[in-house]
């Protein structure tokens, strides 16, 4: 749906912000590296490694957490400060598990079945099965989702049928 919107309005990817945030030398990098549970691997973070061990630790994934999310929250504050646009969008895939929506006028929620969820992530991102059913275990449910949301949108079908109904939400805001 981001890159549907980023073809008229800005949008910033809080995936890509943190991905930035481990780069060796970058604010993240070197809070987490100090970690006795991070491990790097040819100088960077070893993000599997990584989420082996935070997936299956709450207290770990609490800890980096701690140290990333005001990370995040300060890139886009400063990027929403250099937009001239009346409306942003801001992709943030934890948006509710990090208690963000008060920060937003509007929330649009994108929902899939669980396992097209799955077979996603096994696809895009090279989970295994057991990576992906942990990943999605550790997110709020999609009711959950979809009773604090503005606006769902089910991404279970074709991108034709993606893009057909973005579209048809993104015409209002004209």
């Amino acid at each position: 749906m981001a890159k549907l919107l980023a073809q008229t309005y800005p949008v910033i990817d809080c995936d890509a912000v943190n991905a930035r945030l481990l780069e060796p030398g970058q604010k993240g990098f070197e809070q987490l590296k100090t970690l006795d549970y991070i491990a790097l691997k040819d100088g960077k973070i070893d993000k599997q490694h990584m989420a082996n061990k935070i997936f299956c630790d709450p207290k770990k994934k609490r800890e980096v957490e701690s140290l990333l999310h005001p990370l995040i929250f300060e890139e886009v504050n400063t990027w929403v400060g250099r937009q001239n646009a009346k409306i942003l969008f801001v992709e943030m895939p934890i948006l509710f598990e990090i208690g963000a929506q008060s920060c937003f006028d509007e929330i649009w929620c994108v929902v899939c079945n669980e396992q097209t969820a799955i077979e996603r992530l096994m696809k895009y991102r090279n989970f295994s099965y057991e990576q992906a059913k942990m990943r999605i275990e550790n997110q709020w449910s999609q009711d959950q989702k979809r009773a604090q949301s503005t606006i769902v949108i089910d991404n279970s079908g074709s991108f034709d049928q993606l893009k057909r109904t973005v579209l048809h939400y993104e015409e209002r805001l004209r």
